[in-house]
């Protein structure tokens, strides 16, 4: 398990100007390094949506600010070929590994 940043407020990247889009993703980053005391590599936008809720400059700024991938809310899964700082992802909220797994399954070939 690992912790990864999300911004301080969550607010919707892309309607925020760069510096307070900025200012969200890398202060983010820095109070839950301090508080953990080790490097925060990975980054989750709010909400998600690709070129809804955040922008190209925002995964720019994401890049930038140290982080190593990040994911949106866009539907799949990831693939070695998929952006590592906007890697698609799917909801498991599955209570049954069969369902679960057809989930899994269904995805995979979606992407």
């Amino acid at each position: 398990m690992q912790i990864g940043a999300h911004t301080v407020n969550h607010p919707i990247l892309a309607v925020l100007d760069e510096q307070e889009a900025h200012a969200e993703i890398a202060q983010s980053k820095q109070r839950l390094e301090s508080l953990i005391d080790k490097q925060v590599t990975l980054f989750a936008y709010p909400n998600g949506r690709p070129a809804k809720d955040y922008s190209a400059s925002n995964v720019d700024t994401v890049r930038r600010c140290g982080f190593d991938a990040a994911v949106s809310t866009g539907w799949g899964a990831a693939r070695s070929s998929s952006d590592l700082y906007q890697l698609p992802r799917f909801t498991p909220w599955d209570r049954a590994r069969v369902r679960f797994g057809m989930r899994l399954a269904s995805n995979l070939l979606r992407s």
